[in-house]
């Protein structure tokens, strides 16, 4: 059902859906673009990078001596630097949809029509598996990519909101409370 069809009421501000597998793919994959991209996990894997450069070139120094360690090192550089980069973003490619669909057939919460309504003042989540209440001024980050509207409580705890089922009056009216509390909205795609 590629996440439920749109029930909207009279209500502008109130959207009824049902997740599914391949929704939870999508936030499962912005989820990593998001921290990917954040400095200091940038600056983790150039730390990473840079003492593994210095370690390979250590260690040829002392097999080996002076003969080729230079070659050799700017020759493994790049080579840690795809493993460092690339291989990350190929495992998330790769396993997010079998995680996706484990995690959606474990996680029995996940199955209920999930309601979203919004105010001036908050944004919740309600469900037949509990309700989620979160005033926008306590609205850690947000983001989002043609699919997935992600709104996160903490760095790792997100709420999803589909963004093929909001109206662009909407979205724009989401859009507008996250940035009249100071909200940044990461766009990926």
């Amino acid at each position: 059902m590629n996440g439920g069809e749109p029930m909207n009421d009279s209500n502008d501000r109130r959207v009824i859906y049902n997740l599914d597998a391949d929704l939870l793919k999508q936030a499962y994959l912005l989820h990593f673009r998001m921290n990917i991209f954040r400095p200091h996990t940038l600056f983790k894997l150039v730390v990473i990078w840079s003492v593994g450069v210095l370690a390979y070139g250590a260690i040829l120094y002392a097999i080996g001596g002076t003969r080729d360690v230079l070659r050799l090192t700017l020759w493994f550089a790049p080579l840690l630097a795809a493993v460092l980069f690339l291989v990350p973003w190929l495992l998330n490619i790769l396993l997010s949809g079998y995680s996706a669909r484990k995690t959606f057939r474990i996680q029995k919460s996940l199955h209920p029509a999930i309601t979203v309504s919004w105010d001036e003042n908050a944004i919740s989540w309600s469900s037949a598996s509990g309700t989620a209440h979160l005033p926008w001024e306590n609205i850690h980050e947000c983001g989002e990519n043609a699919r997935v509207l992600l709104i996160f409580e903490t760095p790792r705890l997100f709420r999803i909101l589909p963004r093929h089922l909001l109206t662009p009056a909407q979205q724009d009216d989401i859009h507008a409370h996250l940035a009249r509390h100071g909200r940044k909205l990461a766009t990926f795609g």
